[in-house]
């Protein structure tokens, strides 16, 4: 008997996030954002899937809450975060 898929699964995912985040950056835009979202879901889901044969939907949703729960403290993150000092996030010579 080993561990719970709802622990296994979300950990798949999120280590999965860190892996595409890190390795391959793809934060750096919305659409990188989910094309990670969606691979570490299919991870997640599939980890879990393999583990607990007998709940494949509780575990997929536990880990899509858990992928959105990342994904939305990493915006947060970014968001708070203030602009460079002497210009703005839109690009050089822009006003903020």
């Amino acid at each position: 008997m080993g561990p719970p898929a709802w622990v296994v699964g979300p950990t798949a995912a999120v280590g999965a996030l860190l892996i595409l985040g890190i390795d391959f950056a793809l934060f750096a835009s919305g659409g990188g954002i989910l094309i990670a979202a969606g691979i570490a879901f299919w991870v997640g889901a599939g980890v879990a899937g393999f583990v607990d044969q007998d709940r494949p939907w509780r575990n997929a949703l536990i880990v899509a809450i858990s992928i959105v729960v990342s994904l939305s403290a990493y915006l947060m993150t970014v968001i708070s975060q203030p602009p460079p000092p002497g210009g703005s996030f839109r690009g050089p010579n822009v006003e903020p």
